[in-house]
């Protein structure tokens, strides 16, 4: 009985760097796709803003938080917001 138990803990540690790693990875997409949104949100209400013949275009940008040093830089995400008057 005790050998079963010691080889479950020695199997939890094995994978807790695996566990972390995974964490941090899902943290990072969350923060990119929180960036994503208030880059929407806000291209979004400046084209809502602008005034113009036709459809608006407009451009919105957010900051991207970096979780870990070894992840992608992304310096922000880029968005565009198509509005056509009704």
């Amino acid at each position: 009985m005790m050998r079963e138990r010691g080889q479950a803990s020695i199997e939890v540690l094995a994978l807790l760097p695996v566990l972390i790693v995974a964490c941090l990875v899902a943290v990072q997409v969350v923060a990119l796709l929180a960036a994503a949104s208030s880059a929407q949100d806000r291209a979004r209400s400046a084209a809502m803003v602008a005034t113009g013949d036709g459809t608006v275009r407009v451009r919105g940008s957010a900051r991207v938080t970096r979780v870990l040093p070894v992840m992608p830089r992304f310096d922000a995400v880029t968005v565009v917001a198509s509005v056509r008057p009704s």
